[in-house]
């Protein structure tokens, strides 16, 4: 829960990022990535969760909420360290914005 409550509050520091709701309560964090100049954020995050999982650094799932594209960090590995959760931020970040570069 800690990890998960810190990626909540690091990402809502974070211009590029979107969360969903109030802090989390469970292991489960909705995150949206929300670069310059993208129209349409749904895509952009499916295409991201799948970027993602193809790069093979942090692993996160997709998930379909109020009809929008999150993507949806789980935390569930006891050796998870803070520093885990913060490259998750680093590497959707990296390549989220790779995406939106090429879609431009």
């Amino acid at each position: 829960l800690a990890e998960a409550q810190l990626l909540h509050r690091r990402a809502a520091e974070r211009s590029d990022f979107e969360t969903f709701a109030a802090p989390p309560h469970l292991s489960i964090v909705p995150i949206r990535h929300v670069p310059e100049g993208v129209d349409d954020l749904d895509a952009h995050n499916q295409a991201l969760a799948d970027a993602i999982q193809a790069d093979g650094r942090v692993y996160l799932a997709s998930a379909l909420i109020e009809e929008k594209v999150w993507l949806r960090p789980c935390f569930v590995n006891y050796r998870t360290t803070d520093d885990d959760v913060l490259a998750l931020l680093d590497v959707a970040s990296e390549l989220g914005e790779r995406i939106a570069k090429e879609r431009r």
